[in-house]
């Protein structure tokens, strides 16, 4: 939302803090082609970041390349066959979708079947404010799953619709063994943004498991209605999968 400096901003603030990868914006051309890798514990991840635009925000006439966008599909494809590559895990971070839809749009559905064709293994998306499913993608004729969260939700916000107050995060175990990396779990863990007033009228924000939260704190939140039964019932209208609802 600030324009290049913003982004110009952000990545040096990330230089100096090295131990989380900064994904989807890039200082140069260059840097632009290049892939993110990551390893932990002997695993080897290859992590992108796409969005579907920026908010009809327009990219700098001479820095089109500051931001990686959905819409270049040949160079999507390009990088996720040199990750698929070097890479035992291929994870896909993606900017899409309706905002304040429960489901997975067409667009969704379209760039998630180019996810799969790449290789890619999962698939952790934002943008709609709202949570949505979580699936396995697979193809008749093949073993291969992909996992897919179409939407976490907001983490933490001042939004004032309750439902854009319920997010999710996504809890996954990946494993190898004998050089074979597989997902041997796969949670979608609901958490309630909680704010209220408190010194000088300020707002002050937690953020909770819902598993953690209960009535008696719902009660001080600033948007009353948001009660355990309420986010629950919500959660599983929407996930829908119970393989994949922690709570």
């Amino acid at each position: 939302d600030k324009g290049w400096a913003g982004i110009e901003n952000e990545l040096e603030f990330f230089k100096t803090h090295n131990d989380v990868v900064a994904l989807g914006i890039n200082d140069s051309e260059k840097s632009s082609d290049n892939v993110t890798y990551y390893e932990k514990n002997g695993i080897t991840f290859a992590l992108f970041n796409f969005t579907y635009g920026t908010n009809g925000i327009p990219l700098p006439s001479d820095k089109p390349w500051c931001i990686d966008l959905l819409e270049n599909k040949d160079k999507i494809k390009q990088q996720l066959a040199q990750a698929r590559k070097n890479a035992d895990c291929v994870i896909v971070f993606p900017h899409w979708g309706t905002e304040y839809s429960f489901d997975a749009s067409e667009y969704q559905k379209e760039y998630t079947q180019l996810f799969y064709d790449a290789g890619v293994d999962i698939v952790i998306g934002c943008h709609p404010h709202v949570i949505e499913p979580v699936e396995w993608i697979t193809k008749e004729g093949s073993d291969r799953k992909m996992l897919v969260y179409y939407s976490l939700g907001n983490f933490i916000s001042h939004q004032i619709d309750l439902y854009s107050l319920l997010g999710g995060m996504a809890q996954v175990t990946i494993e190898k063994t004998d050089g074979k990396v597989q997902i041997s779990s796969a949670k979608f863990v609901p958490i309630v943004c909680h704010y209220k007033r408190g010194t000088n009228n300020k707002f002050e924000f937690n953020v909770y498991k819902l598993s953690d939260y209960n009535n008696d704190l719902a009660a001080t939140h600033s948007q009353k209605g948001g009660t355990v039964e309420y986010y629950t019932g919500l959660v599983k209208d929407v996930v829908k999968n119970t393989e994949f609802l922690d709570f």
